[in-house]
């Protein structure tokens, strides 16, 4: 169904499309719609009627240069928990994103088995639970969140706040990230919970249930 030409366009490597049924690779087809492409951060898919096209993505080497205010990657903003991401950069090493949280929103406590995480903030207020210890960072402070410790981030000020984010590697958190922002903003906490626990991100359970 796709030609090498329409392939090169796509970004696709020759010679590394594999075809897959969609029960093979459901787990992730049900974020996306068919006859759609969709770039995640190690692979091209491409959505046919029943079948998935899977092929190596020739970019996850970082190129240098300047990515400029108000742009990010591919023009993409995501709705994450009711926040806005905006990635900037993504190699196989890092991955960095900026985010404007608006007043009541969070990310609850959870745990990145595989990445360090980085906040630098830029406006507002950001309170924290570092390993169950609560604190804050203010702009011009950088928050380490190291790989394995239990971390949420929270708006309880009554303006929107911005930070820039950065992890690394990379692993699947941009997948991550195109998975709960097409779950929709009305997203079923249970199913961001499944959804995350598929790309290497892990929620912990509410006090009241732990």
């Amino acid at each position: 169904p796709l030609d090498t030409v329409a392939l090169n366009a796509l970004n696709f490597t020759a010679g590394t499309i594999v075809f897959y049924q969609q029960t093979w690779f459901q787990s992730a087809v049900r974020f996306w719609k068919l006859n759609s492409v969709y770039r995640t951060s190690c692979v091209w898919v491409v959505c046919l009627g029943r079948h998935v096209a899977i092929g190596k993505d020739r970019t996850m080497t970082m190129l240098a240069g300047v990515t400029k205010a108000n742009e990010g990657l591919d023009q993409i903003s995501w709705n994450i928990l009711g926040q806005t991401y905006v990635p900037k950069q993504l190699s196989e090493n890092a991955f960095s994103w900026h985010a404007l949280m608006p007043v009541g929103t969070f990310v609850p406590p959870h745990i990145h088995p595989k990445q360090d995480e980085f906040l630098y903030i830029l406006e507002g207020r950001f309170d924290l639970i570092l390993n169950g210890v609560e604190t804050f960072a203010e702009p011009g402070d950088l928050v380490r969140l190291p790989m394995g410790i239990p971390h949420g981030i929270f708006n309880k000020t009554n303006t929107a706040i911005k930070c820039l984010f950065w992890v690394t590697p990379s692993r699947k958190l941009y997948d991550l990230f195109w998975a709960l922002h097409n779950l929709g903003p009305e997203a079923n906490p249970a199913d961001v919970v499944a959804t995350s626990a598929q790309f290497e991100i892990d929620f912990l359970p509410p006090p009241e249930a732990a």
